[in-house]
């Protein structure tokens, strides 16, 4: 009887370290679980994290265009792509809140996302042209009197474009601060082209003469 209710102590005292044992490991790996894999969230994160290094790592060219006076979408979504195949440094607007709208992101072909936009007010465009003039040569898409032709023009490389609105062009207490005035020269009876389309070429013409 003595041997068996030693055994049965034994036993019980085995298992009670085993209990110990296998408490132990639990409160060890209690936060260690599996982490069930979400394509979806990964593949955001990915690019989200993708995009931050792009945007933060990739230099760009030293060219600043200022599109606040523009006021239609697809020019300014146009223009956003083009700014961002030709390696802009800086596209300001009027209103950010418009990179959000649907036709902007589909005209624009993603570029808003890799393309760095920020805002800066029709109001404004004056007193930040006036900060940057020590550093930046600023130049004006318009014809004027004085207008260079375009195809004659050597940008500077630290530049800021400003373009003017659809239907005035620029006005004249901006022409008053620029360094250049360019124009693009052309043969046809209607002398304007769309704003894009001038800028466009401009931008090109820029980044050719940067390679």
């Amino acid at each position: 009887m003595k041997e068996i209710k030693r055994n049965i102590t034994n036993i019980s005292s085995e298992i009670n370290d085993d209990i110990i044992i296998l408490e132990n490991i639990l409160e060890k790996n209690k936060n260690n679980y599996q982490k069930k894999f979400d394509p979806i969230s990964n593949i955001i994160e990915i690019h989200n994290e993708f995009r931050k290094n792009y945007l933060n790592n990739k230099k760009k060219n030293d060219l600043i265009v200022i599109a606040s006076l523009i006021d239609k979408l697809p020019n300014l979504a146009g223009l956003c792509r083009t700014c961002e195949i030709f390696n802009v440094k800086k596209l300001l607007i009027d209103n950010i809140n418009i990179i959000k709208d649907y036709q902007f992101q589909k005209i624009s072909s993603t570029a808003n996302k890799w393309m760095n936009i920020k805002e800066l007010k029709k109001s404004n465009i004056i007193n930040y042209i006036i900060k940057k003039k020590k550093k930046y040569s600023i130049i004006g898409l318009e014809q004027t009197h004085n207008s260079q032709k375009l195809n004659h023009f050597v940008f500077p490389k630290k530049c800021i474009l400003i373009l003017g609105d659809e239907k005035e062009g620029l006005p004249s207490s901006i022409l008053m601060f620029l360094h250049h005035c360019i124009e693009i020269p052309g043969q046809g009876i209607i002398r304007s082209l769309n704003v894009h389309v001038s800028a466009a070429i401009t931008i090109y013409e820029y980044f050719k003469q940067q390679l």
